[in-house]
């Protein structure tokens, strides 16, 4: 479950290490298409309270990349 997985990985330690923001509340919708290649976004809020609009992208058979992460609010 690609949406799952994302939330999961938004509020992960390993993504807070990378970005330097601990997010929580990570709500994905679902994706269009379970194909490499098809793009979803998320949503989450940070460690300062703000809110975050992520894009994800489906790389391979149980993997996901973030593409790109934009503070909104």
């Amino acid at each position: 479950d690609y949406r799952r997985e994302s939330e999961t990985y938004l509020e992960s330690d390993a993504l807070a290490e990378e970005a330097g923001y601990r997010f929580s509340e990570a709500v994905c919708e679902n994706p269009s298409s379970q194909s490499t290649g098809t793009q979803f976004t998320c949503r989450a809020t940070d460690n300062d309270g703000d809110e975050w609009l992520f894009v994800v992208e489906i790389t391979g058979t149980r993997e996901i990349t973030v593409i790109s992460g934009d503070v909104i609010g």
